[in-house]
């Protein structure tokens, strides 16, 4: 869990500014990704697929592929 303070504040700002079709709530998320260096979020909704530094993980595709066991 990340805090939302004014940095992430002013990410989700530049994110809008940006991305008009992206909405607050997915934003707020990006921004936090950015903000924290962790780069990845999982999630299915595909407008995260627009921001540059987020990588977006399909929960349905990552479930699959931990659950497929390594060939032997």
């Amino acid at each position: 869990m990340h805090d939302f303070d004014t940095g992430v504040l002013s990410e989700t700002l530049r994110l809008l500014r940006r991305h008009p079709d992206l909405d607050v709530r997915d934003a707020v998320h990006a921004a936090t990704v950015l903000r924290a260096d962790v780069n990845e979020i999982i999630s299915v909704d595909v407008a995260f697929d627009a921001v540059d530094g987020v990588r977006r993980l399909d929960p349905i595709g990552l479930a699959d592929h931990l659950t497929t066991e390594p060939d032997g």
